[in-house]
């Protein structure tokens, strides 16, 4: 059986050398290096991140990050459960609210969940105009969010469709879900993925707490879910559009490097 330690040291550098080719786990690294030894395994990769430079960024930036992401995922993080099931009944209550002012506009009861009947009411009965909106692979008139907003000014309707859809995603994806993930100690923990992005970037998993919105109002009323117990804190930091600063940087934009 594999050493743990070293089977992430495997990944993470294998992903270093092509970070094109995302969470890839150990035993498949070793497939496709064609060497069923863990140890010369490493060792070629270690070979190959020495020829392009990047052994000093391995040791020292995520050879650490490993020991710490884990120890994050230990910790985890206290999330008030009692908050998010108040929250719920709340939003259950807009939801209805919202269901009532839709069918109100349409004249007729109908499922509001139902693209077949969100497109009978739309283009059939309300008769809404559809120049510009995409088709379906089926050849249907798509309800999807992004053509929706193009109807916006036609109708009413459109905007208490797309908030019901915002508040049933948020409610069903975060809401309900995350206090039923939350551990005995009142702590949610999530598995963060070191090799998950092409960027660089962290991702996380089981569950995704990168996603939750912070710009719309229902997104940040989740986020105070989240909380620092007492005599701690909760600490938010991140790069300041880092991939611009790079770009400006490998160019040598004299304009770009200004702004």
């Amino acid at each position: 059986k594999i050493d743990q330690k070293l089977a992430k040291k495997i990944e993470v550098a294998f992903w270093l050398l092509d970070s094109r080719r995302v969470n890839v786990g150990y035993t498949e690294v070793l497939k496709t290096l064609n060497e069923p030894s863990p140890d010369k395994a490493y060792s070629r990769l270690e070979a190959d991140m020495a020829n392009l430079g990047l052994i000093k960024l391995f040791n020292e930036i995520e050879l650490p990050l490993i020991d710490v992401l884990e120890k994050m995922h230990q910790n985890g993080v206290a999330l008030d459960a009692e908050f998010l099931k108040n929250l719920s009944k709340r939003h259950d209550k807009d939801l209805a609210d919202l269901i009532s002012k839709i069918q109100e506009i349409a004249g007729e009861k109908f499922n509001i969940n139902s693209t077949k009947e969100m497109r009978r009411i739309l283009f059939e009965k309300l008769k809404l105009d559809s120049k510009g909106i995409k088709k379906t692979g089926g050849g249907e008139k798509s309800t999807r969010f992004s053509e929706l907003v193009k109807l916006k000014s036609l109708s009413p309707i459109i905007d208490k469709i797309l908030k019901y859809r915002e508040l049933a995603k948020l409610k069903s994806t975060y809401v309900d879900a995350l206090p039923v993930l939350v551990d005995k100690d009142r702590r949610l923990r999530t598995t963060f993925l070191q090799t998950g992005t092409v960027t660089g970037r962290l991702a996380s998993e089981n569950p995704n707490l990168q996603n939750i919105p912070v710009r719309s109002e229902l997104g940040r009323e989740i986020r105070q879910a989240f909380y620092a117990p007492k005599g701690r804190l909760i600490l938010t930091a991140d790069y300041s559009q880092i991939e611009l600063r790079v770009a400006a940087i490998l160019s040598g934009d004299q304009k770009m490097k200004e702004a």
